[in-house]
């Protein structure tokens, strides 16, 4: 599960969730690359209130999703 809000063209993703059978299976990494690629196929920008999310992104740094990320104020 994956939660977020839309406003002004940026996607706040702030939280996932695997339940905890499935943890280890891969299934949150596929899950972010999914919203990832919905973020850069729809042509909005992302800020990255996940922590884990913000993990993917830093340890990947793939440079297609890098331009659509958006630091957080609050950051």
């Amino acid at each position: 599960m994956l939660q977020y809000s839309f406003e002004d063209g940026v996607y706040d993703l702030y939280h996932t969730f695997t339940p905890p059978s499935f943890r280890g299976s891969g299934i949150a990494k596929i899950l972010t690359y999914r919203a990832f690629d919905h973020v850069v196929d729809s042509g909005a920008k992302m800020k990255l209130t996940c922590t884990y999310l913000e993990h993917v992104n830093n340890k990947d740094q793939n440079p297609k999703y890098l331009p659509h990320v958006v630091k957080s104020s609050s950051m």
